[in-house]
């Protein structure tokens, strides 16, 4: 069959001068492959050309250049790229556009315009997600894609190095949408850059990546997509599930299911987005959310400022540009398979005001740390801006890594529920955690590494480690197993405080050592298994301007001679409560000076005035070697 011209007669009214004349025009068009059938506003109808052409390039332009409705309701090809510009068209059907392998370059299929709706069909490719750089590219404001399919039909091969490239679907412009699109082996599924565009109910497999969104991205919202990687990102650089480019601002990421990703789950930079808890991430290769920012190459809207700040986050317009004012609520299993020292959730350097809320962490058996802000080690320390004003809130992680957590001043922690560790570490040894508040649920222990005036709050693990913390405090903290090999005393000047605990020690014949604790008020001490003398000691610094305090605590040592000793500079050991067996010959000791010590409930045996104790007010019934200088009030 050949290729014909019809010509269709079109009558038309014209209106001029107050009257109306009736003109017949004649309109030729040109035929399409078969099945290419289009329909104007005019109610004109293209007729057919034979399919299967060698090359339908110059024919599917023309037919995108009609305009108006347009119909694909069957299959064409093209071996070339196709570039139109056009506006308001309306393309729907279920025929395929086929780019043969030798299609290489920027964009296989671009369409420069506004207003353009596309619902349905198919765009392949035979080559690879190395052959463009996108499938389709939208190229305007108020574009709409929905429904469609956009897929490379040579599987992807990655290599160790190779840049994720052929972006199924990219909209460029502002008010845009692409819905319910699909494919397989792409580079990335959809690739946003403007304001207000709508990423939503998208499918890939095998994919890279999900959804890019660039830097100049502005209140995009990314809900319901999903992938199945299947791996195929693995030694790739930059195969993140979804990923937003520092300084974009204002992104939503909401109902969301990730899965196989070679690196992070989500890489999520810039200013002001919020990941919710009904994104899911599982089976990644690196972290499950890495968070973080540059401080350079940004992209800002002409008008529009963004936010620097200073070391200890406050604004600053000499300061570096920090990801900010973000939430996340992390949920997944089986993240971070490889090991990374990201840990699952990764909070990097340069960000300041960040919550992290409703995490749900399973199963992510290999990583080293569960959630872990860390300062980069690569980064020059001129470069380096510490974190600040982490809020990481309640939540849980169960059979996983450890917490780890640093940040430079203003970390909270709500209450945490883990059967891994908690600690308050930083990989940059110059730099400490500044008055942290952790409340725990539970956890297997805390580890106070480089945190200081931190404060832990609550809840019931099996042991505390000093570590090298500095001034810390221990408020109603439960622990279960304390011992000189889980854990260690509290000596050194590390703890400042600990105050209604519950501790534990189960050594039988290492002592727990409260030196230079400054408060040691209103705890219970099960010391049930220690055989000897002072198990117990406090001897407080008394070269320290301020005065130790060892009072209001509950003491069980029922195979202890000598319970509990007290030395240094104690200011106060009144009312604690020593319960022990018959054969205790002192259950307490005081070898202090100037040092109140009323209303003290002994079990059995006596409060000694050792002779190193001076200057102590006693008011006690039994006393042994009064010593010299104190009063002693027997009655």
């Amino acid at each position: 069959m050949t290729s014909s011209l019809i010509v269709f007669p079109v009558s038309k009214k014209l209106t001029t001068g107050g009257s109306t004349w009736e003109v017949t025009t004649t309109v030729t068009t040109i035929s399409l492959t078969t099945g290419l059938y289009a329909k104007s506003i005019g109610e004109t109808f293209l007729g057919d050309f034979v399919s299967g052409q060698a090359n339908e390039h110059a024919n599917i332009i023309l037919w995108l250049g009609i305009g108006g409705e347009l119909n694909l309701d069957a299959d064409a090809a093209s071996t070339q790229n196709i570039d139109v510009t056009a506006s308001n068209l309306l393309i729907v059907g279920n025929g395929t556009i086929t780019f043969s392998s030798g299609v290489s370059g920027t964009n296989a299929l671009r369409i420069g315009g506004s207003n353009n709706k596309w619902y349905g069909g198919h765009i392949k490719h035979s080559g690879n997600h190395t052959s463009v750089s996108r499938l389709v590219w939208l190229e305007g404001s108020n574009n709409r894609a929905e429904g469609i399919e956009g897929t490379f039909l040579t599987a992807i091969t990655p290599v160790d190095g190779e840049q994720y490239t052929g972006v199924a679907f990219t909209v460029t412009g502002d008010s845009n949408t692409v819905k319910g699109c699909y494919g397989d082996d792409v580079g990335t599924g959809v690739d946003n850059s403007g304001r207000y565009n709508f990423i939503q109910e998208n499918s890939f497999t095998r994919y890279c990546r999900i959804v890019v969104s660039n830097s100049n991205a502005r209140y995009h919202i990314v809900d319901g997509n999903n992938g199945d990687a299947e791996g195929k990102g693995s030694g790739l650089q930059g195969c993140d599930g979804i990923l937003d480019f520092r300084s974009a601002r204002f992104g939503t990421f909401t109902n969301n299911k990730i899965k196989g990703c070679g690196e992070h789950g989500a890489y999520l930079q810039g200013d002001g987005f919020v990941w919710d808890k009904t994104n899911y991430i599982e089976d990644t290769h690196a972290c499950m959310i890495k968070v973080g920012a540059k401080p350079t190459g940004n992209f800002a809207y002409p008008g529009e400022t963004l936010p620097t700040f200073d070391l200890l986050g406050e604004p600053d317009v000499s300061g570096v540009y920090a990801c900010t004012n973000a939430t996340i609520e992390p949920r997944g299993r089986n993240c971070n398979t490889a090991g990374t020292t990201d840990g699952v959730v990764c909070l990097q350097t340069n960000i300041a005001d960040i919550q992290v809320n409703n995490y749900y962490i399973q199963d992510c058996p290999v990583p080293v740390n569960s959630i872990r802000s860390l300062y980069l080690e690569s980064e020059p320390l001129v470069n380096r801006t510490a974190l600040a004003n982490i809020k990481i809130g309640s939540g849980v992680i169960i059979r996983s890594g450890d917490m780890s957590l640093a940040c430079e001043v203003g970390l909270y922690v709500g209450k945490v529920r883990t059967d891994g560790l908690i600690s308050t570490y930083a990989s940059d040894t110059t730099l400490t955690n500044a008055k942290a508040k952790i409340e725990i649920e539970s956890a297997k222990g805390i580890v106070l590494a480089r945190a200081q005036d931190a404060e832990i709050v609550g809840g019931t693990v099996e042991y505390v480690s000093k570590s090298t913390g500095l001034r810390n405090n221990l408020k109603g903290v439960t622990m279960t197993d304390q011992s000189s090999t889980k854990g260690g005393d509290f000596s050194g000047g590390r703890i400042s405080e600990i105050s209604r605990c519950a501790i534990t020690w189960t050594d039988a014949s290492v002592e727990m050592i409260v030196d230079e604790v400054v408060i040691f008020r209103a705890n219970e001490i099960d010391i049930t298994a220690f055989v000897g003398s002072y198990p117990v000691q406090h001897v407080f610094n008394s070269t320290f301007t301020q005065r130790g305090q060892f009072s209001d605590n509950t003491i069980r040592a029922l195979l202890s001679a000598r319970p509990v000793r007290l030395g240094g500079s104690i200011s106060n050991a009144s009312s604690n409560v020593i319960i022990n067996d018959g054969s205790v010959d002192w259950a307490l000791t005081i070898q202090a000076a100037d040092t109140t010590v009323i209303g003290n409930v002994l079990g059995a045996g006596t409060v000694r005035l050792d002779p190193a104790s001076s200057d102590c007010f006693v008011v006690q019934k039994t006393v042994s070697d009064a010593g010299t200088g104190n009063t002693v009030i027997s009655t």
